[in-house]
C-alpha cells in the first residue's frame, strides 16, 4: 500500500509507521500495567498471603501466566481471570504441600465448620472469587 502512494517519501513513511509502533507498544503495555494494578489490589484485599503464612505472593507470575496465554490487548478480563484463577491454584498447592494429609484433602463443602482454620480461609476466598 504505501509502496504505490508516490506522494510519500519512504523515510516519512518508515518514521511515521515506527512512531504509530512505539504509540501502540505504549498503549498496550499501559493496558497491561492497568490490569497489574487491578488484580494486585484483588490480591491484597484478598489477604490470603497475610492470613496464610505459609502461602507464596505469586501475583505478578500469575498475571504472566495469563498475559502469555491470552496476549490480545482486547481480552483484558480473561488475562485477568487467569491470573486470579492461577495465583488461587498456586495457594491451594501450598496448602496441599504443607498440609497434605488424606483427611484434610478430601472435604466436603457442607462440613465447612469442621474445616481446619486455613481451609476455611482458603475456601471462604474461593466462594468469594466465584460469587
Amino acid at each position: 500500500m504505501y509502496e504505490r502512494n508516490k506522494d510519500i517519501n519512504s523515510s516519512t513513511t518508515i518514521i511515521l509507521l515506527c512512531e504509530l509502533t512505539k504509540l501502540n507498544f505504549n498503549l498496550v503495555q499501559a493496558t497491561h500495567q492497568n490490569e497489574l494494578k487491578e488484580v494486585s489490589r484483588w490480591w491484597e484485599n484478598l489477604g490470603l498471603v497475610g492470613k496464610l503464612n505459609f502461602a507464596r505472593d505469586r501475583v505478578t507470575e500469575s498475571f504472566m501466566t495469563g498475559l502469555g496465554l491470552v496476549y490480545d490487548p482486547k481480552q483484558s478480563s480473561y488475562r485477568k481471570w487467569i491470573a486470579k484463577a492461577t495465583a488461587l491454584v498456586i495457594v491451594m498447592d501450598d496448602i496441599y504441600d504443607v498440609y497434605g494429609s488424606l483427611e484434610v484433602l478430601e472435604w466436603d463443602s457442607k462440613e465447612i465448620q469442621h474445616f481446619p482454620e486455613y481451609m476455611k480461609i482458603f475456601f471462604s476466598s474461593i466462594i468469594r472469587y466465584y460469587q
